[in-house]
């Protein structure tokens, strides 16, 4: 997620802070600073917020790992001011198995809150007053927290788990899409009524700011969701590109240099007199090779020659799970031994960028 620091790593999943949390903590430090009549006292609110901290962290690695017992790995976490992010590498496979993802997070703040009812009877002495108990300072404080996590994410609208919860439910009733869209349209819904509550009902700004996050996500997340579902369904041949140029092995640099600038294409198939595939050649081997080489210098001699390829029929979210981590890499695609196309892992605006690097490349090696 754009906007994001990445702070350390748990059993291989990167946990990142979003600027708006980091922006939180000093909001709330400087807050706690200021209305302390001693350091110990202001120290004390700082760990409570850190508290609340790792249990957000909690309830995400508790996704993450249930995802994991199903499967499915996670690329990240982010934590946001109204929560966490746990980016998963796919969606899983049954509805019953999202089911279980999405309630395992709220699962791990019931024990949160178990736990620290616990201590608090502990401390209090279980002859206690029940309402003594439930007064006993920061514990009780984080517990409280606790439980509005526990009935916020579970709100049937997405982007809270609840949403999700939803889809599972009407995903084993109807088409995957369908359902997505359902439990996408009540988060905005959801959003409306956050809206209004903030400006009329119990008139908090915050709510307002909840809605917008809720809005934008309920509408991202429909979007991932619908985009990972279909590809799920299809294979590499719906999606590849089929109208596309390749170099002979005994193209010069200079050539390559002019097809570059002359069209929308930036990496090329390197293919010899019998039409086989035998190497990629891009816009980092062409300025690598001039300023080393003659423009007249073949591209077999600069070309690379260690492929990854796939094949037509491969599922295109397997591929696209596979090779997350390298999103500008053009893969070719085979039919056995036959080049049939090409399968771009990043996004089209990153080529016009390319090329206009490129340009200013060239024009440094007095080449353009």
């Amino acid at each position: 997620m754009s906007w994001s620091f990445r702070i350390f790593q748990i059993a291989g999943v990167g946990v990142y802070l979003h600027v708006t949390f980091i922006l939180l903590l000093v909001v709330v430090g400087f807050a706690e600073v200021s209305a302390s009549d001693s350091v110990l006292t202001a120290v004390i609110g700082i760990l409570s917020f850190l508290a609340l901290f790792a249990c957000v962290l909690a309830h995400e690695f508790g996704h993450i790992l249930m995802a994991r017992h199903f499967g499915v790995g996670t690329r990240d976490v982010t934590l946001l001011p109204i929560g966490g992010v746990a980016r998963l590498e796919k969606i899983p496979e049954k509805p019953s198995q999202e089911l279980w993802v999405a309630l395992a997070g709220p699962a791990v703040n019931v024990v949160i809150v178990c736990l620290l009812f616990i201590w608090i009877l502990l401390v209090e002495g279980v002859s206690a007053d029940f309402q003594t108990i439930f007064t006993h300072g920061e514990g009780v404080n984080l517990m409280t927290v606790n439980l509005i996590m526990i009935g916020f994410n579970l709100l049937p609208a997405f982007p809270m788990d609840g949403g999700r919860v939803l889809r599972a439910f009407l995903a084993s009733r109807m088409d995957y899409a369908k359902a997505t869209r359902i439990a996408a349209s009540l988060g905005r819904l959801m959003a409306l009524l956050f809206v209004f509550a903030g400006l009329f009902w119990i008139k908090n700004p915050f709510l307002i700011f909840i809605a917008l996050v809720v809005w934008f996500g309920a509408g991202q997340e429909a979007r991932w969701a619908v985009s990972k579902h279909q590809r799920q369904g299809n294979t590499i041949r719906h999606f590849m590109i089929r109208d596309f140029y390749t170099a002979h092995t005994a193209c010069t640099l200079l050539q390559m240099t002019n097809r570059i600038l002359a069209g929308k294409q930036t990496e090329f198939p390197v293919t010899n007199d019998r039409d086989e595939l035998v190497g990629m050649i891009g816009i980092h081997n062409v300025l690598d090779g001039l300023k080393n080489h003659p423009p007249s210098t073949h591209v077999d001699t600069i070309m690379t020659t260690e492929l990854k390829t796939v094949e037509v029929d491969y599922s295109l979210e397997s591929i696209m799970t596979q090779y997350q981590r390298h999103p500008g890499m053009l893969l070719p695609v085979l039919d056995q031994t036959r080049l049939v196309g090409l399968l771009p892992l990043g996004n089209i605006s990153d080529l016009s960028l390319a090329r206009r690097v490129f340009v200013e490349e060239l024009a440094l090696l007095n080449l353009r």
